[in-house]
């Protein structure tokens, strides 16, 4: 039953379909707001899609404060489906807000349903402000005036006059004063510190100086032909092999394994019970576009009738990549192509895929960026990142984007080292201190790219392969940020920014010789920042994000998915060692 208003309306288990009635002039009257909230939960109890368009509806038919509150209660239902409002949605629930005089439910709602902030216009911003000036209610105006600020919402020069008068209306004299610099252009510092990840991304993918979109440096090697495997004796002479590639760039199992890596990929599709007649592949971060070609070279050879009936589509950030990659699969042309794009924001620029596809993403994760999160007396604090002066600041817990992932991937901190109690009576007992870290890495990249898979790919395949633990640092002794050698986190440093669990590795590479780094901050652009990935917390939040089953989603380690799907005969040395299988043990596939 669903109380409404005091009464109770039964839910009916079949779709409700509105039948426009018409007034005694014959003009068509609008459904009414139980109607529209009614149809709403219809539809989520038929496990459907919610209608944005229905949302909006709803907002623009409230006429009293209880629909508002209703009506604010049915964006649970869109964000746990990943249903993005549109700023049209979040215009009318902010007129709603203003004609039912309810500016604290506004609050409270942007505060728990963090999707509906991040589409309010500046012009809603600043209706809002000119109603509560109205009201002479500065401390409700500036508090969300603050609040909206952490969805990026921009201010214009109409925004500051109000909250300048907003301001002179509390007496916030010292807080007026910051504003007048910021709005005249000063307070330069505080507007260009960014959140950990914001400064993660920008280290590796800004347009001007990314280390992934720089034409300064090559960052990934594309062998014209594959690794002779068979001329190997064993294991020494395929490291020493692998090792004059790596002096020239990065290497992905993709290249060093090429083109039988990718085969086995394309062998898996092809035995999959969700390949039918038709084909369609969707892969980011391909980047030379080694694994594309040889994924479409084996179907074209395997399954010429599918081939005709496929499609491979690659989504890239790097325009420089996104180059490579058209010049790599041009072979596969009416088949293939690349969108030149930010995997994070797809959903914001490209209408959704809704018929079933493989979505395939090879070494991404590591390279998604990630907040930096800390507990300090029970209380929670993000990290923010000042570019100008390479340095950290500590500030309550506010990001919507980083609650949400600290929902789906839950963290315990601190970190203790874990071992048993009487171990660790022991140990006390012998002066030895339990090494604890009360700071961690939290992968809302990650996150993002959920609600990308659910936003626009709602009935994808996933593939994705990354490292599932990496080793230690090599620091130079002189180092300011010695290792910690905490067993669960074996990339932390002894103290400094990557004194945090699940810390990154950050390696840069100089005429063929890699040097790691004792922090994450360093110059835009000189080096890889890359992390593990906790494939069993990512399966949670994938089946949280997806509405899928744990059963429904597979997680491998690289080896047995290449021992299955892969002909390791072609990879095996002439003593028997098989650095397909043997090689890069410390990767994992998830497959969904």
């Amino acid at each position: 039953m669903l109380a409404l208003r005091g009464r109770s309306i039964v839910r009916l288990r079949v779709p409700l379909l509105h039948v426009a009635s018409f007034s005694s002039d014959g003009a068509p009257v609008k459904p009414q707001f139980e109607d529209i909230l009614r149809d709403i939960h219809i539809e989520n109890d038929a496990k459907k899609k919610p209608s944005v368009h229905k949302l909006t509806a709803l907002f623009r038919s409230v006429t009293s404060r209880q629909d508002l509150i209703e009506a604010a209660k049915t964006l649970r239902i869109y964000e746990v489906n990943f249903v993005d409002p549109k700023q049209q949605t979040a215009g009318e629930f902010i007129k709603a807000a203003i004609k039912q005089d309810a500016e604290d439910l506004a609050l409270k709602t942007f505060q728990q349903h963090h999707r509906i902030g991040m589409f309010v216009s500046t012009g809603s911003l600043n209706n809002l402000l000119v109603h509560l000036y109205k009201k002479k209610d500065h401390a409700s105006a500036l508090t969300l005036y603050r609040e909206l600020k952490l969805y990026k919402v921009e201010p214009n020069v109409e925004t500051y006059s109000l909250v300048l008068r907003h301001l002179l209306g509390a007496n916030e004299f010292a807080q007026l004063l910051d504003t007048l610099a910021t709005a005249g252009g000063g307070g330069h510092r505080r507007q260009m510190s960014m959140l950990t990840r914001d400064y993660i991304h920008k280290c590796l993918y800004s347009k001007e100086d990314g280390y992934f979109t720089s034409e300064k440096r090559e960052v990934l090697h594309a062998p014209k032909e594959p690794m002779a495997f068979h001329d190997f004796w064993g294991k020494r002479e395929y490291k020493a092999a692998l090792a004059k590639l790596y002096q020239e760039a990065w290497m992905t199992p993709v290249e060093v394994f090429y083109p039988y890596y990718s085969h086995a990929i394309a062998n898996y599709m092809l035995m999959s019970p969700f390949t039918t007649d038709k084909l369609s592949i969707y892969e980011i971060g391909g980047g030379a576009g080694t694994n594309a070609k040889c994924i479409l070279d084996y179907i074209q050879e395997q399954a010429p009738a599918l081939y005709e009936h496929t499609t491979y589509t690659l989504i890239e950030i790097s325009p420089r990549m996104a180059a490579r990659q058209r010049e790599r699969i041009k072979d596969h042309a009416g088949v293939a192509t690349v969108i030149n794009t930010d995997i994070l924001t797809y959903s914001a620029q490209f209408p959704a895929f809704k018929d079933s596809c493989y979505f395939v993403a090879m070494e991404v994760l590591d390279n998604l960026p990630h907040d930096k999160v800390s507990q300090d007396g029970g209380e929670w604090f993000e990290t923010w990142v000042d570019p100008t002066t390479l340095s950290e600041q500590r500030r309550p817990l506010e990001d919507p984007l980083v609650r949400q992932t600290l929902d789906h991937f839950p963290i315990d901190l601190p970190l203790r080292e874990g071992y048993k109690p009487a171990t660790r009576f022991v140990r006390k007992a012998m002066g030895m201190a339990d090494k604890t870290l009360h700071s961690a890495f939290v992968p809302t990249g990650a996150m993002q790219l959920l609600h990308t898979l659910r936003t626009s790919f709602p009935k994808h395949h996933l593939i994705a392969a990354d490292f599932d633990e990496l080793p230690a640092p090599s620091l130079d002794a002189s180092s300011s940020h010695p290792l910690f050698h905490h067993p669960r986190s074996p990339t932390s440093t002894a103290s400094g920014p990557l004194h945090a669990a699940n810390a990154p590795l950050v390696a840069s590479k100089t005429a063929g010789v890699t040097c790691d780094h004792d922090t994450y901050l360093v110059e835009g652009g000189i080096a890889d920042v890359f992390f593990s990935t906790d494939f069993v917390k990512l399966k949670h939040a994938y089946c949280l994000a997806q509405h899928r089953q744990a059963h429904q989603v597979s997680i491998v380690k690289s080896s047995a998915f290449l021992q299955q799907f892969a002909d390791t005969a072609k990879t095996r040395t002439i003593l028997g060692y098989n650095p397909l299988l043997e090689d890069y043990a410390n990767t994992s596939f998830i497959l969904s």
